[in-house]
Parts: C-alpha cells; sequence; structure tokens
C-alpha cells in the first residue's frame, strides 16, 4: 500500500499496525482526519495500545510515516 491509498478511513489500519509493532495491537478508528502540527498534515488514529503506551497514534499524509505511541 502506497501513501497515496491512505486517504481513507479504514485503508491505513494495516500499515500503522505494521510500522507500531511494539506500542500497537490493533487500529481502531479514525479520530481526526485533519491535525496539522509543525506545518505536516496528520491523520489521528485510535488505536488499542499495548500496556504502558497511548491509544493514539499520528500518520503523516505527506511521507507515510507513523508516530507511535
Amino acid at each position: 500500500m502506497g501513501i497515496t491509498d491512505m486517504n481513507h478511513e479504514i485503508a491505513p489500519k494495516p500499515w500503522i499496525e505494521e510500522h507500531c509493532t511494539t506500542s500497537v495491537v490493533r487500529a481502531l478508528h479514525l479520530d481526526n482526519a485533519g491535525v496539522e502540527e509543525n506545518g505536516h498534515y496528520y491523520q489521528r488514529w485510535t488505536v488499542t495500545p499495548k500496556p504502558g503506551h497511548l491509544d493514539r497514534v499520528l500518520l503523516d499524509m505527506d511521507s507515510g510515516t507513523v508516530i507511535c505511541p
């Protein structure tokens, strides 16, 4: 899957799970489709976290980078 395929409320789930293996059990749903921070456009996703981690991740829609909890 490429970053151009991720502007959808379901498509990024496997991408998030694959890139946050140490902190995420499962990506649940899109929480906010448009968060802008430091000049980047992010999607904020709610996840089932592994113990000791936060329940949110940010997906950078420009680069595909996932900021894991």
